[in-house]
């Protein structure tokens, strides 16, 4: 089967089953009067009259799953898990290193990083249906890159900031990032020799 056609919106592949618990799935190949932007496969459902993205491909080899992926190889939009219990493959293993060095005043360097709570913009959780609107611990990422300068792996740490992701950007602080603690006040861990 060749399926061909010259529509802004895209080519469409419909399989329709009316059957109870069927679905009406669509598979799309994306024009550039498509939402999700020209050039994409995309997988969505149909059933029940709204249209939900449950999968795309771009060109780049990117995939999202209920999202348009925009950085990474893949973006889950929700929890993904795995189907047995472990860590993600993160690439740690001293088998693929060279050149390993400890790094000196890594406590000081991380008692820099300011650890954060907050709520996610209106904004962004828009573009993330699954999150919810509830207080969120982590750090800010613009702020951990400025402190840490990751250069062994400069790709995944792009410092520049596209307002179309969450909107502007400002830091908070314009000074050096600091808890504010005494690291020689009493009643603090004790700080390695200086070498």
């Amino acid at each position: 089967m060749d399926v061909e056609g010259a529509v802004t919106a895209g080519t469409w592949l419909r399989l329709n089953n009316s059957t109870t618990g069927g679905n009406n799935w669509n598979l799309i190949s994306s024009g550039s009067g498509n939402g999700e932007g020209a050039g994409k496969l995309i997988f969505n459902d149909q059933t029940g009259g709204s249209i939900g993205d449950v999968m795309v491909l771009d060109p780049a080899g990117k995939v999202g799953v209920a999202q348009v992926p925009a950085t990474n190889a893949l973006e889950v939009n929700g929890n993904a898990s795995k189907t047995t219990a472990g860590s993600w493959l993160a690439n740690s293993d001293r088998r693929i290193k060279l050149d390993i060095r400890t790094i000196d005043h890594a406590l000081e360097t991380l008692d820099r990083v300011r650890l954060v709570d907050f709520r996610y913009t209106p904004e962004y959780r828009a573009m993330h249906p699954s999150l919810v609107d509830r207080r969120y611990l982590n750090v800010i990422a613009q702020e951990l890159a400025a402190i840490y300068h990751p250069s062994c792996n400069e790709q995944h740490y792009d410092r520049a900031w596209r307002d179309e992701w969450i909107g502007e950007y400002t830091a908070p602080t314009t000074g050096p990032l600091t808890t504010g603690r005494d690291p020689d006040a009493p009643g603090q861990p004790a700080r390695r020799p200086e070498s």
